[in-house]
């Protein structure tokens, strides 16, 4: 849910929950670039109308406005249907920092397809990646020997599959 206003992210919530979805991915307005304030109220004001499982979509590379860890662990001690976070900042410090605020109280999931590997050492549970359309079983391979092995045991296929994992955060086509 990211719309132009928060009026209308409601607006949304309360049609998508009349057609009974599950659940919803929460982040701030791609168009107006709100501050801390703006941006923890937004969050707060669709996890209550929500009602429903909800993740948190932090990606202050896309759309300039950043949840903390500490922001996100208050979002998820005050609304229980906070369920999971998709921590796309690019440093992988925060899984650990979010860990050690909530313990496992929250799924944290690796939201940049290059820092699979990464992120899960630092403690994430899972990753929302573009090229796992494309890549389906290389990606869930990876995610496997990441998650079970360590960064050795992915080593190799990383290596093959990190200049495709980078084409969505590194190269410009001009």
């Amino acid at each position: 849910v990211s719309e132009t206003s928060t009026r209308e992210a409601l607006r949304f919530i309360n049609a998508a929950v009349e057609l009974g979805v599950d659940g919803f991915m929460l982040m701030p307005s791609l168009i107006y670039v709100a501050d801390a304030r703006e941006a923890m109220q937004s969050i707060r004001t669709m996890a209550e109308a929500a009602a429903k499982p909800c993740m948190i979509y932090n990606n202050p590379i896309a759309y300039k406005t950043d949840f903390s860890p500490a922001q996100i662990a208050e979002l998820a001690q005050a609304y229980p249907n906070v369920q999971a976070v998709k921590e796309s900042s690019g440093d992988v410090r925060r899984f650990a920092a979010l860990r050690s605020l909530l313990g496992d109280r929250l799924e944290l999931l690796v939201g940049m397809d290059d820092a699979i590997v990464e992120g899960v050492a630092m403690g994430a549970t899972g990753w929302i990646a573009g090229l796992v359309n494309a890549y389906p079983k290389e990606s869930v391979k990876l995610f496997e020997l990441a998650r079970d092995g360590g960064g050795k045991a992915a080593a190799e296929l990383y290596a093959w599959f990190l200049p495709l994992l980078r084409l969505d955060t590194v190269p410009k086509f001009v």
